[in-house]
């Protein structure tokens, strides 16, 4: 989900009486990311409970549509569900791309001057699932689909002259294993607990896609109350591509919720490594503040990473309760990166 600056309008909504409460915010949206620009658009948020198992976490639906003023267009529709006194989850996404992108080349040292434009349309989607096999353990699948055609490219640059993998587009389809395990005790602010996530979806021409390879994710958040609600959480992040993945789904250093403050995408390659900690105060009432910092590193083989390629991030940011009675929030960062990079970023929920 993109970052969002909201006047809000708060709705309630009966879905059904008998079982059902929800609450629908209706707002215009306007923020600013170093990848976007301005932004300006409108969009929609649904939370719901159920009074038939209030035990279920609660459920979000989003809608939105976004134009910046780097000439990018973003259609969106997603959720989180929880069903069955949260024995199942379901996540999904369906997004419309259609947007200008920097590209500064491969690797841990791209300086700024490589950056080249391009852009890229694209539609997106994706369907998550995972059941409760017990003991905080769940076990699923998830699924990936795009199609990438990049209708225009700078003329000499890297994409026009190198063998980049990706660069003229194409099918990419995958499929693959789902594991978490959650103690968490909220989803949106958790003050305690820790939780695990393992995947590894699996890209292939059997499967219909151009590029063969295989994502691995496994991440690890763990959080701590230290006085009152104040909370040090802590989160650590291997994303790892063995394969031959296309330049835009390589991983990442950088964006809204890693690294926050680089530039996301001036330093890929196959593989990410990094590590992020948080210190997240509440100040009065609706309002917070928060302090950051995280260091990462990219390459093309885990052999290849060493301790003078980390990179590092920093910066502080505010949260504003968007609901009376819940923690679902709206946080606004700053971000300082590693070579002069830094970014405002406006998102719902913590980054992690």
């Amino acid at each position: 989900m993109t970052g969002h600056a909201m006047a809000q309008t708060d709705l309630p909504v009966t879905t059904d009486s008998s079982r059902y409460d929800g609450r629908l915010v209706v707002a215009p949206l306007i923020y600013y990311q170093p990848e976007t620009s301005w932004a300006f658009g409108g969009g929609a948020l649904y939370t719901l409970t159920d009074r038939l198992q209030p035990d279920n976490n609660p459920g979000l639906l989003k809608l939105l549509g976004v134009y910046t003023l780097e000439n990018q267009v973003q259609s969106e529709l997603g959720g989180d569900l929880y069903f069955e006194h949260n024995t199942w989850y379901l996540s999904f996404n369906f997004t419309y791309y259609r947007f200008p992108g920097l590209f500064f080349g491969i690797g841990n040292e791209n300086p700024a001057e490589n950056a080249e434009s391009y852009t890229v349309s694209k539609p997106y989607g994706r369907i998550n699932l995972v059941r409760d096999v017990g003991h905080h353990i769940s076990a699923g699948f998830k699924t990936f689909y795009e199609y990438t055609r990049l209708v225009e490219i700078a003329e000499g640059g890297l994409l026009d002259t190198e063998d980049v993998s990706g660069e003229t587009g194409g099918h990419n389809t995958g499929i693959g294993p789902w594991l978490v395990a959650d103690t968490r005790n909220d989803i949106f602010y958790p003050t305690r607990g820790w939780k695990a996530d393992l995947s590894a979806v699996w890209h292939d021409h059997l499967l219909g896609s151009d590029f063969e390879y295989t994502e691995v994710r496994m991440e690890f958040s763990a959080f701590h109350a230290v006085w009152k609600q104040q909370v040090l959480a802590w989160n650590l992040l291997a994303d790892l591509h063995p394969g031959n993945p296309p330049f835009n789904r390589m991983a990442m250093m950088g964006g809204q919720f890693y690294m926050r403050g680089n530039f996301e995408g001036r330093l890929r390659d196959k593989h990410l490594l990094t590590t992020q900690m948080e210190y997240r105060v509440p100040v009065w009432r609706f309002i917070g503040v928060t302090g950051f910092g995280g260091i990462g590193e990219v390459g093309d083989a885990l052999s290849s990473f060493t301790w003078s390629g980390l990179r590092y991030s920093y910066g502080a940011g505010l949260r504003l309760e968007l609901m009376p009675g819940s923690n679902l929030k709206l946080r606004v960062d700053y971000g300082f990166g590693y070579d002069g990079d830094r970014g405002l970023y406006v998102q719902f929920n913590e980054a992690f």
